[in-house]
């Protein structure tokens, strides 16, 4: 049962995954939005796979543990990405084919 919160909504059940941002889509920092939860539930009942996207600077477990902290569970999403998980294995994959490097952070704690 897909729900209809938005125009041409029943058409996502054509796909097997979606792509959801997270910040001002599924949250606003402190809470979940109203059947943010229980939309991603209904979509994964349906068949399709959630993959959440942040841009925050921080690796995915850390994004991940202050979903739990708001409320959010690790049952309304299958997979999660982040900026700074991304940059992070770059980083890493970087440092295994050129040898270590030093790099300096900006970004809030």
């Amino acid at each position: 049962m897909i729900p209809a919160l938005w125009s041409g909504g029943r058409e996502i059940a054509t796909y097997s995954a979606a792509i959801i941002d997270l910040w001002g889509v599924v949250h606003d920092g402190y809470h979940p939005y109203p059947k943010a939860i229980d939309t991603m539930h209904r979509l994964r009942a349906g068949g399709l796979r959630i993959l959440l996207l942040s841009n925050s600077p921080r690796r995915s477990k850390a994004v991940i543990e202050q979903l739990r902290t708001i409320g959010i569970p690790d049952t309304a999403y299958d997979y999660l990405v982040s900026s700074g998980e991304l940059v992070y294995l770059t980083l890493e994959e970087r440092a295994k084919k050129y040898g270590p490097r030093s790099y300096y952070r900006i970004a809030p704690d």
